[in-house]
Parts: C-alpha cells; structure tokens; sequence
C-alpha cells in the first residue's frame, strides 16, 4: 500500500497561496475532479459507455493521477476548514471502524 507519499507542508503552503478561493468552489473542484476519475475507472474496466476522448496509452496512470487530484482537493478542503490533526485522526478512525463493522456483516 502506498504509505507517507503526502508532502503536508507543500499541501498546507499552496492551500493556504489559495486562500482566495471560496469554500463552496473547492468542494466544486472536488466533484469535477471526481467526475474524471469516474470517467477515467471507466476507461479502466473497458466501459462500453465511456465518452470520446483522446486515446490514453496508460490507463492505469490515469486513474492513479486522478486518485491524486481528489486527494489533494481533499487535503486543500481540510486545510482550509483549519481541522486539527486530533480531529482528523478521530474522524477518520470512526470511518475505518464504520467500514470495518459493514465488512463484519457481510
């Protein structure tokens, strides 16, 4: 699994360059950036309902570099709501344990 990968401070440094922006317009960021990597798992699992677009040789890289444009929407989204480590923390054990719990069921 892919594990320390995440330059915190860069993210923190350019979320806090992009303090102009709105709320509300990164949370949109977030959803487009979503929508493309929806398109680009598409193309991954050879949809036959995947739109037009320029041949890509790489899919794989695709979904990964769309894996990461979420991913750094969502870190700009929590830097700039100013969570703490602590509250992160707890949030996101309490999720893992809510999927765990589901996996338990099933």
């Amino acid at each position: 699994m892919a594990k320390n990968f995440i330059d915190y401070e860069k993210v923190e440094r350019l979320s806090e360059g992009d303090s102009g922006v709105g709320i509300e317009k990164k949370v949109m960021k977030l959803f487009e950036e979503g929508g493309e990597l929806s398109q680009a798992m598409l193309k991954y699992v050879k949809s036959p309902n995947v739109s037009a677009s320029a041949d890509v040789v790489d899919v794989r890289a695709l979904v990964m570099e769309e894996c990461m444009d979420v991913t750094n929407v969502i870190l700009d989204i929590v830097n700039a709501m100013g969570f703490n480590d602590d509250e992160c923390k707890e949030m996101f054990d309490k999720k893992l344990n809510k999927w765990e719990a589901k996996q338990k069921r099933y």
